[in-house]
């Protein structure tokens, strides 16, 4: 009986997607979303920001799921809607052009919506980390595996950026659409690094409260990624590798430094308030949205397995890759390269070796020459003007006419 019911929805939700994409869509009204509707921020949010700045012949409207995030899109200016109001499905329903970064789940769990406009595929980094296609369909939910050969002939976006020749080549497989789909423009979020005119003044509040607190002429950001065993929580990453708060503490006090610790949208940690110690501070995701808005301020790196710090190369400014945990690490999530050939900075395996690299890469950079080797291999554009690039490649895709600004 229950594979009868689950063989019923699935095809009245094919039914339903077909009905969809039949409705007539509007090229000129594009839906933007990201982090399944829960942040504005990354990719879609500077090319939504740039596309409402200079092509003002399309109605660029921001989707969340979230309240909070409408409240903020509209507090700068923008056009904003909660993906279950009835405001948010109409256009969802005439939308002609979706963008995202990580799926369509960063507009509404309910695609069928927007079945028949054509879907552009930012992404949120560069991937170190393995890549898997998104599963859309399950033995559950598809019991006579009608699905299976669905996913295999449908066509999953219209248009897929990428940073450079390697990585466009994971993309086309991941996302299985053909390599002429994929164009390199570099990443939207990245021209924020350069500070453009464009871009409106942001307030990062977690750095006004640090600035309170204590003065520092460094600020270090500590990201590491998630964990896609157990609870996803990273605490361990301290309790298990010697965080000591005193030793931590000297380290900065020498460096005239402040450490922020920012978790990954998928992660949790452990912590008793957002000052961890005299000058080690705490921000979760929902505290800090968008770490772009600040990257620029950052003097050092320190991650593990992240991608941002692809993105950090641009900058030209020192990382300390702290894989504390690879060999259990990269038996959950493989990399697609040698770790050790493709992360250019010391090394650290324990707090108490960052803490004695910390002074020592702020006083003495020696590393630049990995770092740009790197970072030429997997950026192939510098120049701030990746949105020009990824809207100029929409605006193609969709056949619309109108310069930009």
């Amino acid at each position: 009986m229950e594979v009868l019911v689950n063989s019923m929805l699935f095809f009245f939700k094919l039914m339903l997607q077909f009905i969809m994409s039949l409705l007539p869509r509007d090229k000129r009204l594009w839906i933007f979303g990201a982090w399944h509707g829960r942040k504005f921020a990354d990719n879609s949010k500077y090319l939504y920001l740039f596309a409402r700045k200079h092509y003002p012949s399309v109605r660029a409207v921001w989707i969340a799921r979230n309240p909070v995030v409408v409240d903020e899109v509209r507090r700068i200016g923008g056009e904003a809607y909660l993906a279950h109001s009835l405001k948010g499905m109409l256009l969802m329903l005439r939308a002609g052009c979706v963008i995202t970064c990580f799926g369509s789940r960063d507009i509404s769990p309910r695609s069928f919506f927007f079945a028949g406009a054509k879907h552009i595929q930012l992404w949120h980094g560069t991937p170190l980390k393995r890549l898997t296609g998104n599963l859309i369909f399950t033995k559950h939910w598809d019991p006579l595996g009608v699905g299976s050969l669905l996913k295999r002939s449908r066509k999953r976006y219209h248009l897929v950026i990428s940073p450079c020749q390697i990585v466009s080549k994971i993309f086309a497989q991941v996302f299985r659409v053909r390599r002429t789909r994929v164009v390199i423009t570099g990443y939207p979020r990245n021209d924020a690094l350069l500070k453009p005119k464009w871009l409106p003044p942001s307030q990062v509040q977690i750095l006004e409260r640090i600035r309170k607190v204590v003065s520092y002429k460094h600020l270090i950001l500590y990201m590491p990624t998630w964990r896609e065993k157990g609870d996803r929580n990273i605490s361990f990453l301290f309790e298990d590798f010697g965080f000591e708060k005193s030793t931590i503490d000297s380290a900065l006090r020498t460096s005239d430094a402040v450490l922020l610790v920012k978790t990954h949208a998928f992660s949790t940690h452990r912590t008793s308030g957002w000052r961890i110690s005299e000058r080690v501070f705490f921000a979760s995701d929902t505290e800090v949205w968008d770490v772009y808005s600040f990257l620029p301020e950052v003097s050092l790196l320190i991650t593990d397995y992240s991608s941002i710090y692809f993105d950090f190369l641009l900058l030209d400014r020192p990382i300390i890759f702290a894989p504390f945990d690879l060999n259990d690490y990269v038996k959950t999530r493989p990399l697609y390269w040698n770790y050790h050939t493709m992360t250019p900075g010391p090394k650290a395996h324990n707090w108490r070796e960052v803490a004695e690299l910390i002074p020592r890469v702020l006083a003495r950079d020696e590393y630049r020459a990995a770092r740009r080797k790197i970072n030429q291999l997997f950026n192939r554009y510098a120049d701030g003007k990746s949105c020009y690039r990824v809207l100029s490649a929409v605006i193609k895709t969709l056949g619309l006419r109108g310069s930009l600004r």
